[in-house]
């Protein structure tokens, strides 16, 4: 996760929280699944020629996925 400057923290959590938010509702309407365990366990953005996310994501205690 990249270094926040201070004070910006909050607004970079609930930013990414919106962000997960959205992506749990298009992959549970794209599989057909509802997951309530849907838990961030790695993120990280990368700018190229845009932005990049990886979002690691527990949905059980035996399962994850990356994004």
């Amino acid at each position: 996760m990249p270094i926040l400057e201070k004070g910006k923290r909050n607004d970079t959590k609930n930013s990414f929280l919106s962000f997960l938010i959205r992506v749990k509702s298009q992959l549970e309407e794209k599989v057909d699944r509802k997951f309530p365990m849907f838990k961030a366990v790695e993120f990280r953005s990368q700018v190229v020629a845009g932005m990049n996310y990886l979002i690691k994501v527990a949905m059980s205690s035996a399962q994850s996925l990356g994004t």
